[in-house]
Order: C-alpha cells, then sequence, then structure tokens
C-alpha cells in the first residue's frame, strides 16, 4: 500500500505543480486591442472597465480550461496507474495462497495413491484368511474398517480430480427425466430396506450437461437423503424447468434442526452418532461436481423437511 500512496502523491502534486505552472507563468499573448483612444477627459472610462473586465473573463475561462484538461488527463493517469499496481500487489499477496492450496491438493492425491497400495494388500491378505476358515470377529473388524478406508481414500482422491480447474466436460443433450428415473430405480430398493416412502414428479425437461455427472450427484443426494430421513419418513424427487435452469430437487422428512450452511463443508457430518458409516465427504463431492458443469447446489430445512437443490444452466 505504501507504492500506491507514493504513486497517488506524485500524481497530485503534479496536477498542483502542472496547474500553477499555467496559471502564474502564462504568456500575455492575445490581448484585445482597446477599441477606442484612451481619453480621460471623456466618458471613456466606462469602457475601459468593461475591457478589463472581458479581458479577465477570457483570463479566467482559459485557466479554468487548462485546469479541467490537466485534472482530466492526470487523474486518468493516476487510475491506470493505480489499477495495474493494486492488480500486482492482488497477485502478489495471493500467490502464497495458490501455492499452498496447491500443495495442499496436491498432498491428498500423492498420498491417497500410496495408501491404496497397502491397503489392497491388507484387503487380499484377508480375503485369502476369510477363504480358508471361518473368520473371528477381529478379522471381520479388520476387512470392515479396511473398507471404510478404501471408500474414504477413494472419495478424497474424487476431491482431488474435481480440484483441478481444467477438468473435462463430456457435454450432451440430457434427458433429465429419464436421467432422474434411472438413479429413482438404483435407489428404490435401499430406501425400501428403511422402510421409507420415495416418490417422484418429474417434467419433461432437457439440458445440455454432462450426463455422468448428473447422475453422481443424484447418487450422492439419493443416499445421503436415505441416510438422513427419520424412520417411516418420504423422500421427494422432482426435477423441473424454472426458465433458465433446469431445477433437480431432492426433499426428505427429517425433523432434527440441521446447519444448512454447513452441509457442504468437507468431513462435516449433522448426526455422527447415526452415521458412523460415512466420512462427510459426499455432499462436497456433489457440490465439486455440480461446479464442473456450471452448476450449483443449495439446501434448505422448512416444516421438518430438508431440501437440496440441483440448479444446472438450459
Amino acid at each position: 500500500m505504501s507504492l500506491l500512496t507514493v504513486v497517488l502523491l506524485v500524481a497530485f502534486g503534479a496536477i498542483y505543480f502542472t496547474t500553477a505552472e499555467r496559471v502564474f507563468h502564462r504568456p500575455v499573448t492575445n490581448f484585445q486591442t482597446f477599441p477606442v483612444q484612451i481619453d480621460l477627459n471623456l466618458t471613456s472610462t466606462s469602457l475601459l472597465q468593461q475591457f478589463v473586465t472581458n479581458q479577465r473573463s477570457d483570463d479566467a475561462n482559459r485557466t479554468l480550461a487548462d485546469l479541467a484538461v490537466t485534472l482530466t488527463v492526470t487523474g486518468l493517469a493516476t487510475l491506470l496507474i493505480g489499477y495495474f499496481i493494486s492488480d500486482f500487489l492482488a497477485r502478489r499477496a495471493i500467490k502464497p495462497v495458490r501455492e499452498a492450496y496447491e500443495k495442499q491438493r496436491q498432498f491428498i492425491a500423492d498420498a491417497s495413491h500410496e495408501l491404496k497400495t497397502p491397503l489392497a494388500v491388507i484387503d487380499a491378505n484377508l480375503e485369502a484368511e476369510t477363504t480358508e476358515a471361518k473368520p473371528s470377529k477381529w478379522l471381520k473388524n479388520i476387512s470392515t474398517e479396511t473398507n471404510r478406508m478404501s471408500q474414504l481414500i477413494n472419495s478424497l482422491l474424487d476431491l482431488a480430480r474435481l480440484d483441478i480447474t481444467d477438468d473435462i466436460k463430456q457435454v450432451d443433450d440430457v434427458d433429465v427425466s429419464k436421467t432422474v428415473s434411472d438413479v429413482y430405480e438404483s435407489v428404490k430398493q435401499l430406501a425400501s430396506k428403511r422402510g421409507l416412502k420415495l416418490t417422484k414428479k418429474l417434467a419433461k425437461v432437457t439440458v445440455r450437461s454432462d450426463e455422468l455427472k448428473i447422475r453422481q450427484i443424484l447418487m450422492v443426494l439419493l443416499e445421503n437423503a436415505i441416510k438422513y430421513t427419520d424412520d417411516d419418513g418420504k423422500i421427494m424427487v422432482t426435477a423441473e424447468d424454472s426458465g433458465k435452469q433446469v431445477v433437480i430437487s431432492v426433499a426428505n422428512t427429517h425433523a432434527e434442526k440441521i446447519d444448512a450452511d454447513k452441509l457442504f463443508d468437507r468431513f462435516y457430518r449433522a448426526d455422527s452418532s447415526r452415521t458412523s458409516d460415512g466420512h462427510g465427504l459426499g455432499l462436497s463431492i456433489a457440490q465439486a461436481l455440480a461446479g464442473s458443469i456450471d452448476g450449483t447446489i443449495d439446501a434448505k430445512q422448512a416444516d421438518e423437511t430438508v431440501t437440496f437443490a440441483l440448479h444446472l444452466s438450459k
């Protein structure tokens, strides 16, 4: 900021000294010739006064014109210089943050890759051990935790990949009602196991987007709804055309108060006592997927119902 201050002081100093130079050192030129011969005994004094008044008015107008030009040119130059200096300082200030974020993303990806190999070995040994004899409860616990760790690592890898800004999109015309119906049918059995009522209301809409990513987002939202819906509750899936956007919503009954603003935070779980099999990364992945196809997801709770809405531009 000190550099910007110096530039502004120099600019305003230039305005002052340039204006002063124009005002106090103007060459006396272009004076009008007094139209009559001065006669002190006649009434030409009034004409002389008029001449002096007009001359002063002309001088004032020229001075104001010079001042306006000086202020305009110097002001524009100051704004331009200030813009480039501010842009330079902003880039310089954010560079360490960008580098730290990139290192963090790379660390997650590298660590996840390194962890996959030993976990695969552990899983293979467990499988060999359990096929030869009846597994003990300890082996079952190891197998369960190994599977959970593998899921966590895969989720971290997904997030690391989605953090890359140049992710390739497979854009095509997507039949939203058909895509939602396919995902809906794939999770019906999961909902029925919990005794939940799953319904849908789909309008015939089409959007230019990535169908695979839309399916992945819907799968995350529906699995999340099945996990958090109250016992004997309801889940409603809708798709509609809101004009400039296509909105796909997943609403489920949930009486407990939640903090909707934190639902998309990584590793956040609204009720950890009921979701020990999760890691709090599903909604973060869904949000990242939505961003990769220029969409958005929001969540809200009203009347003991939590609604997630995916907004896709047409």
